[in-house]
């Protein structure tokens, strides 16, 4: 099977009677082409099977016009769904993606960074919660513009977008306490960095508004925001005595293993034991009990970080959001039937 010959410029230009430059302004949309002109020499482009090189036109405009995208964990709902928001935006402005996970190694993470700069992606969308100040000093900077999305270490990390978890874990326990829960736990991540930090901060607010306080048997920690974690959180929970009434686990993942452990062990959700999640990832929804969760808009997480990094590269956006340094999103609570008022004693 023989080869098929690559197309060029030069040879649709040769065809259609015309210089390769107008050719190159016909294909690039250019309107200093005449319109009949333009359409002949895209149909003649058509008809021959041109495909552009990527690689010529990198070398001529210095942009690859792909962005590269690294995160937690491939096998993570929430971040497929942000994902699926920057894809939305990207294609539209005809760019592409490199994606790449880390798996909670800051190693990898550090070398999939330069890796990307190596293959010349314009920016990076980098969706990891733990990168800190430290680690940008002994990475000397970042090689290539970037914006980190679902970090809000603003004073360091410039170009970030961000959901307002604290808020969201107030609301969730808010929620709790209006329904006459006291003994209240909080299920945490090991590994989520700040984001641990401001949910759990958010249930240790509502709680001292209610003249509360996170007592510290109920103030639990698992190893990450998996499943197994959350069959962890319920062995906790399990051993405590009295038990909580209520548990607002770190993430809906988390909740998933923890419902089934409690269920398992004969707890009924929500008479015996009310549960919540974080995130709103689409299977919360259809667990039975359906879980209460707090929703986070992960879908325009996604689009404002694309629209964010495209406006860095100097393209025009859609959104003035996504010109600030520092975005910050809101959810909302979705009340489901894994909540309900405490047990009578």
């Amino acid at each position: 099977m023989s080869t098929p010959k690559h197309v060029t410029i030069k040879e649709i230009a040769r065809r259609a009677g015309v210089s390769h430059s107008t050719v190159s302004r016909a294909l690039n949309n250019l309107p200093v082409v005449a319109p009949e002109t333009a359409a002949r020499i895209r149909a003649l482009a058509h008809e021959l099977g041109y495909m552009p090189s990527a690689t010529a036109r990198t070398l001529k405009t210095n942009r690859s016009r792909v962005l590269g995208v690294i995160y937690n964990r491939i096998a993570d709902p929430f971040y497929s769904e942000v994902l699926a928001g920057i894809q939305s935006v990207v294609h539209r402005y005809g760019y592409s993606v490199f994606v790449s996970a880390f798996e909670y190694d800051p190693r990898r993470e550090e070398g999939l960074i330069r890796t990307m700069a190596a293959r010349q992606v314009d920016a990076l969308l980098l969706c990891s919660t733990t990168f800190t100040a430290q680690r940008l000093q002994e990475m000397g900077g970042l090689p290539i513009p970037a914006v980190f999305v679902h970090n809000r270490a603003t004073d360091v990390l410039p170009h970030s977008i961000y959901h307002d978890d604290r808020s969201g874990t107030r609301a969730l326990t808010q929620h709790l306490l209006e329904l006459g829960h006291r003994r209240i736990a909080f299920g945490g991540n090991a590994r989520g960095g700040l984001l641990h930090e401001q949910r759990r901060q958010g249930v240790v607010d509502a709680l001292a508004e209610a003249g509360l306080r996170l007592d510290p048997a109920y103030d639990l920690m698992a190893p990450d925001g998996q499943m197994r974690s959350g069959a962890i959180l319920a062995e906790q929970v399990l051993a405590c005595s009295p038990r909580p009434t209520a548990i607002l686990c770190f993430n809906d993942m988390q909740a998933l293993g923890l419902m089934q452990v409690l269920q398992t062990a004969g707890l009924r959700i929500p008479d015996d034991i009310s549960v919540a999640g974080f995130d709103d990832i689409p299977l919360a929804a259809f667990l039975y009990p359906a879980l209460t969760t707090y929703h986070q808009p992960q879908w325009e997480l996604g689009e404002l970080a694309a629209q964010a990094a495209l406006h860095m590269l100097g393209e025009p956006v859609t959104d003035p959001r996504a010109t600030f340094d520092v975005i910050t999103l809101q959810g909302r609570l979705m009340v489901r039937r894994s909540t309900a008022p405490p047990p009578v004693p």
